[in-house]
């Protein structure tokens, strides 16, 4: 579960289970512009408290006419100012061939 908002903004909610070292693509029906910046909270698989995050909006898909051939409705969120609890579940639930290096042996994902 992810809940976002802009400074002053409402506080809006989507759902992720596409993640990267850095990103995270949210499934919302209510994405934000493109360059928007934003304050995250994620609940992870497993985890019961929410960690914290900055972001930027990379890129949006917008609801609309749905097709055969459309992207999911969302946006792909560029990872900014982690704190070092969600640091280290990315390091936990995100496949290292994506990119972190391997702490210890090599574990299958949970995301």
């Amino acid at each position: 579960m992810v809940e976002f908002n802009t400074q002053g903004g409402p506080s809006l909610s989507g759902f992720s289970h596409d993640a990267s070292p850095q990103g995270l693509f949210v499934r919302t029906l209510t994405p934000a512009r493109e360059g928007s910046r934003l304050s995250l909270r994620l609940v992870m698989a497993g985890q019961r408290t929410p960690c914290e995050a900055q972001a930027v909006v990379a890129w949006c898909n917008p609801p609309g006419m749905g097709s055969a051939f459309r992207s999911q409705t969302g946006m792909g969120l560029r990872l900014e100012g982690m704190d070092a609890q969600l640091q280290q579940r990315f390091v936990r639930f995100v496949p290292q061939t994506l990119g972190f290096p391997t702490a210890g042996p090599v574990r299958a994902s949970g995301f």
